[in-house]
This record gives structure tokens, sequence and C-alpha cells, in this order.
């Protein structure tokens, strides 16, 4: 009903949109306001205050005017900050720089991204649903003498995109409810964690036995990247931010969310999926069984079988395969290469790693028949 009411009455329009904007197909995504949402029945439940009309247009036009002659660096600085990529692009940026910085985050880094970028999918379909139903001109169209800071986009004005996606929501820790482990010398144990939301979990020290440098080196130094915040979190985010720059998608704001939305949550139900594993088989892990296995780092602290890391990096290199399909072969060859970093690293046995790599094949095959039937096609 909400699309409806957006159209009951004719709204300011300098020209005809193909004139002001380009023709249809110079437009930036016109018809994604009709894709599949997440958290949202459709974009239509959610209605905007109507954009003023011809008279107050004219009238705004000088704050425009003035914020663009303001002469404080620092304004240039914000410009340039947030203008780098898509509107999704610096919040998913912002969560990334915390856990490599070391800031406090929650404990469980892939639910931040899921609901950040599922809120900034939702809320970007919502917003075209508007811009094209509105189709207010941007300031520059309707008044061509503005000297801009930057190219106008090739969308309606209203409403704006950047405003709309920020600032994304706080979220709580997530907390994990354990089923009743099983009895028996090889069911896994448990010691004390910090559940918190701090970086880290708290660890002692182990020194690795004292194998050939020269023969494990590589592997060493791969098991300790896929350790790492990048290689646990942010690899996949990195490769769309850098695919995305190199494809121009960063121009196109609901194609750059969609990319993060469908990254981030498939991830997220991945971890469900594999964390559901573990606490139902509460496998142990090889250096429990057999005190000569000392990993290269600790183990985490949590049962072996399925690996959570073959099952998240599996996921990760299809989702990525699908939206960048001409890199498919580079990224599931890093996909595979993180996963067996974690025998490499002593944590896991081949059968954790093959049973997480299936599971997470599986679970991106779910999210991309869903992504074919969104409307974005």
């Amino acid at each position: 009903m909400f699309r409806h009411a957006k159209r009951l009455a004719p709204i300011f329009v300098l020209q005809s949109a193909g004139s002001v904007f380009g023709q249809s197909i110079d437009q930036i995504e016109p018809r994604a306001g009709t894709w599949k949402t997440w958290a949202i029945s459709s974009a239509e439940i959610i209605d905007w205050l109507r954009p003023p009309d011809a008279a107050s247009t004219r009238g705004e036009l000088e704050s425009v005017r003035g914020a663009i002659a303001e002469k404080d660096p620092r304004i240039a600085q914000q410009v340039s900050f947030w203008d780098a990529g898509a509107p999704s692009y610096r919040w998913i940026d912002l969560i990334s720089n915390r856990f490599i910085s070391g800031a406090p985050v929650t404990a469980f880094g892939h639910r931040l991204y899921a609901y950040v970028a599922m809120a900034m999918y939702d809320t970007t379909v919502a917003v075209w649903d508007s811009k094209y139903a509105y189709n207010r001109p941007r300031p520059s169209a309707v008044d061509p003498t503005l000297r801009t800071r930057l190219p106008t986009p090739r969308s309606p004005s209203y409403p704006s995109e950047h405003s709309a996606t920020a600032p994304p929501p706080r979220l709580p820790c997530l907390a994990i409810s354990f089923r009743p482990k099983p009895r028996g010398s090889r069911a896994w144990r448990r010691r004390p964690v910090n559940r918190g939301c701090t970086p880290g979990w708290n660890f002692q020290p182990i020194t690795s036995r004292g194998w050939s440098l020269d023969a494990v080196f590589t592997t060493n130094e791969r098991a300790f990247y896929w350790q790492s915040a990048d290689g646990l979190r942010i690899w996949p985010y990195r490769h769309a931010d850098k695919w995305m720059a190199e494809d121009k998608l960063h121009e196109n704001p609901p194609r750059a969310a969609r990319v993060y939305a469908l990254i981030a949550l498939a991830f997220f139900d991945t971890f469900i999926a594999s964390q559901d594993g573990k606490f139902t088989y509460w496998y142990i892990r090889p250096h429990q069984l057999d005190s000569a296995i000392v990993p290269i780092f600790p183990a985490p602290n949590f049962p072996s079988y399925p690996s959570n890391h073959s099952s998240f990096s599996a996921t990760n290199s299809e989702m990525l395969a699908y939206l960048f399909p001409t890199r498919a072969d580079y990224i599931r060859a890093v996909g595979k290469e993180a996963g067996d970093s974690r025998i490499w690293a002593g944590i896991h046995y081949q059968i954790d790693n093959e049973a997480g790599v299936r599971m997470g094949r599986s679970v991106a095959q779910k999210f991309i028949a869903w992504a074919n039937a969104d409307g974005s096609q």
C-alpha cells in the first residue's frame, strides 16, 4: 500500500527521468526497489516523507551551494572518505578495521558482519524503491551551474542512500548454549575460556616441537595467516572490495550492498550449521588424542568435527565465485588453502576438513539459489 501512497500526487520533476538521468540503460538499477529483501517483507513497507515541492527545492539549493563553497579541508577529507566506495563499503571496512586493530568487538565477528550487511542491503533496496517512485532530480540537474565536489550519480536524489545506510546497528555479544556432552575418553574436553566482548581467547602460550624450519616454514606461515583476524573473518570482504573496485561495481550501491549481504549472511548460517555439528558429535581434537601432537598455535576451545574454518572458507569462496565468476578458479584455490591450513596447524583431522568443505558448499548453494531468484537478474 505504501508504494501506491508514494504515487498519489505528482512530484517536482524538472525534466523527464530519461533526460535528467540519461536513458534507462544508463540509470543505476531502476528496478532494485523490487529485489527480494531479508529482514523486511519488501521495500514497499518502508515509507519516507514525501520530498518537497518545486519552490522548496529551489530554496534548498542555496544551502547546497553554501556547502559546496565551504573551504574547510576537513569537509573535503570527509567527502573523500565516504566516497571511497559504495555507501555500504565504508561500514564494512570500519568493522574490519576494528578486528585488525584489536578494538573491543563481539567474540563472533561473522554475526556483526551479517546483521550490518543485511540491514544495509534491505535499506538500500527500500531507498531505491522510493528513489524511482519520487524521481526527484539531483541538485545539479535542477541547477546545472552547480559545481559539485563529486560526479553526480546516475540515480534520483531522494532519499539519500548514504544517509539511510548510516549508522549500522550496535549488536550485543552472542551466547551459545551447548548440548549435553557425551561421556568417554574420546569426547572433546573443554577448558575455561573468555567469552566476553573482547578480542581473542584466554589461551596459554604453546610452543611447537622442533620441526625443520625449511620443511614447514611455508605451511606454518600460511597457517598463522589463516588464524589472524584477516584470515578468520575479513578476507572475503577484502576480495569483494578489490573486485568491485576493479569492475566499477562500487558505483552501483544496490549491487554492492547485495554482495556484502550475500557473503555475510551465508558466512553466518555456515557458522550455525558448523557449530551444530560440533556439539552434536563432540569430536576430540588431535592433540587431545595424541599428546605427541603439539599444534603450532592453541586449538580453538570447542570440538573438532567439522572444521569451522573449512566450512567458512568453502562458503566464502563459493559465494565469491558466484558473485565474481571470472575469478572463480582463483578464489576456490584460496578457500582450499584456508581449510588445509587447519591440518597444517595440527588442530584438525582431514575428515574435519572434508566434512566442513561439503557443509560450506551446501550452505553456499542455498544462498546462490536465493540470489538467483531475488529479482536482480
